[in-house]
């Protein structure tokens, strides 16, 4: 017992001082900066679609994103620090503008894949009810992926003065109280695979958990869907298949399922 006691006495200020209050700030930033990185993703996106940018713009929009997304972010922070001061400000801007041209990048090219119909709008229409639509489930799996990443480098950003783990961790260390220092970091590694399991929770009760779709799917005009989804639309094809002309003496069920195991790659419905 006291062996314990005295555990629990040298631990508890560590806690209670500093792995608590880090892990609070290291959390207010990543989400900040998760938020601003989604908001910036689908503001960017466009700039490398082609029916957005068109032939002139998109070129200058990809080599856009490809420098923003290639810059490291501890760059990005340096240069955001040395004009704003130490604050989250920077570490905010340098974490949001990295990942949103990440996934802006990728959403980019889903969205070049995507088969609109010949009377397809334009526009703000055309992105909010015909595109974004769409792509909502791919734009989750990759800002849900990133989330994990985004923690952690918010943690390693309290290097710049942000009080997250990674301030406490470099202050103990340059205290030279390195049992302090392994605390910290074992903390920041459990709240980075709490975040991580989380995240994985999220994308499998979403059922985004395997995103992106495969080119065969894109080719057919396939979106990821549920089960549900997927029967409907067989529901549909089949009666439209009842309503038209006697094309074939096959039941019209028969040319459903037919249909649809050559469009979805053999899958197999539960009910017709």
């Amino acid at each position: 017992m006291r062996v314990l006691g005295g555990l629990w006495a040298w631990f508890r200020p560590i806690l209670t001082e500093q792995i608590l209050p880090g892990m609070g700030q290291t959390l207010i930033l990543a989400q900040i900066a998760l938020v601003a990185t989604a908001l910036g993703a689908l503001l960017l996106f466009p700039l490398t679609a082609r029916r957005f940018a068109g032939p002139v713009g998109r070129p200058f929009g990809r080599v856009l994103l490809v420098v923003v997304r290639s810059t490291p972010e501890y760059m990005l922070a340096y240069l955001c620090l040395q004009m704003l001061g130490p604050s989250m400000l920077p570490a905010i801007i340098a974490l949001s503008l990295h990942n949103a041209g990440i996934i802006g990048y990728l959403m980019g090219r889903h969205a070049d894949a995507i088969p609109y119909r010949p009377d397809a709008p334009h526009g703000l229409n055309l992105y909010a009810y015909e595109t974004l639509p769409r792509l909502y489930g791919q734009f989750l799996a990759f800002l849900l992926y990133r989330w994990e990443l985004i923690l952690r480098e918010s943690a390693i950003f309290g290097i710049l003065g942000v009080t997250t783990l990674g301030f406490y961790v470099d202050a103990a260390i340059s205290e030279l109280r390195l049992d302090v220092a392994v605390m910290l970091i074992a903390a920041t590694a459990l709240l980075t695979m709490a975040v991580d399991a989380f995240s994985r929770t999220l994308r499998r009760g979403l059922r985004i958990n395997d995103l992106p779709v495969s080119s065969r799917q894109q080719r057919g005009g396939l979106t990821p869907s549920t089960e549900a989804d997927r029967s409907l639309r067989l529901c549909e094809r089949s009666e439209a298949i009842q309503r038209s002309a006697k094309v074939s003496e096959r039941p019209a069920a028969l040319d459903c399922f037919a249909d649809a195991r050559k469009d979805d790659g053999g899958f197999r419905p539960h009910h017709l």
